[in-house]
């Protein structure tokens, strides 16, 4: 069940995030593939879930929190929804109050990537001592102790760590990572949009001509 779920929460990036700015674009898609044949599986978790990234996107964090809301009623044990709660937050400019929903996330057995966001809401709000060791119990829980590029990158740019941040995120990018499609418009990397390597690899990934 748990694999099925993250199928739902992980697509191609460019498809992914350009189909989020759109808001009906992956609303109307319920229906996925369980195995290579022919047959489909029911996943109504997913069309909250996609739903929410569209409204929030476009400002509309009521919404947006709504649709989570949805999603956490079909599954309350889903490690997910708080997660989203926490990256609307984000959104509207609220990182401090991301803590608490970043908090319940980790505590539901979620992946290591909301670990470098709860690291990133830290060290974004001054607790840099947290942010540390939010980072050090995300090595530990990371494959071979090393995360991914992404991962690093979120945790970085909560240090304040511009330059660190743009350099994992073309890691990221020479390693293929799906996680690219947030930085088209994720507030979260605002502050790296007027860095020239920033920039250069938006331009890679298809995001600006």
């Amino acid at each position: 069940a748990t694999a099925l779920r993250l199928r739902c929460y992980r697509r191609p990036i460019i498809a992914q995030h350009r189909a989020f700015t759109n808001s009906q674009t992956l609303v109307s898609s319920t229906k996925f593939s369980s195995s290579p044949s022919t047959s489909t599986i029911q996943m109504p978790i997913c069309i909250p879930i996609d739903a929410t990234f569209a409204p929030a996107y476009q400002g509309d964090y009521t919404r947006a929190r709504g649709e989570v809301r949805r999603s956490e009623e079909l599954d309350p044990t889903s490690f997910f929804p708080p997660f989203a709660y926490g990256w609307i937050e984000i959104q509207f400019g609220k990182t401090r109050e991301a803590i608490p929903h970043f908090q319940k996330s980790k505590s539901m057995g979620s992946p290591p990537f909301v670990n470098a966001y709860l690291a990133y809401a830290y060290g974004a709000s001054g607790d840099r001592a947290r942010a540390l060791a939010e980072l050090e119990e995300l090595k530990k829980l990371s494959l071979g102790g090393s995360p991914t590029a992404f991962n690093l990158a979120v945790a970085s740019l909560g240090l304040g760590e511009h330059g660190r941040a743009v350099s994992y995120l073309e890691q990221a990018y020479a390693s293929d990572s799906e996680w690219l499609g947030w930085l088209v418009r994720d507030r979260m990397f605002d502050p790296l949009r007027s860095d020239p390597r920033f920039v250069t690899l938006m331009k890679k990934l298809g995001f600006e001509e």
